[in-house]
């Protein structure tokens, strides 16, 4: 991830050019890019794979939890919301698979 960051882009573009058959250029490729397109039913059909991944995160502390009794009782107190937040944070992430071409393209 970090090389994406600190390669110039020009070097970028030229190991792109590279590796595109001959005719095609990232520049002519870049400008005739119309960007993604969104559908409803594209996102709704996301939905069961997300959930798929994200649950067992969050009942992992649930589903522990008279393992972990004892003590003070701070993770059983503390293992939903952190849990949840974990997860947040992991989707959030997950969820920016375009990095490269917004350096490229900066």
């Amino acid at each position: 991830m970090v090389i994406l960051f600190i390669t110039p882009r020009s070097m970028a573009i030229a190991a792109i050019n590279k590796l595109l058959p001959s005719g095609y250029t990232y520049s002519s490729l870049a400008s005739s890019y119309k960007g993604p397109e969104f559908t409803l039913s594209g996102a709704f059909m996301v939905i069961p794979f997300f959930a798929l991944y994200v649950y067992p995160w969050l009942m992992a502390g649930p589903a522990i939890a008279s393992e972990i009794r004892g003590g003070r009782g701070g993770a059983i107190k503390y293992n939903v919301p952190a849990a949840a937040l974990i997860t947040m944070v992991m989707a959030t992430i997950a969820s920016k698979p375009f990095t490269a071409r917004w350096v490229l393209t900066s």
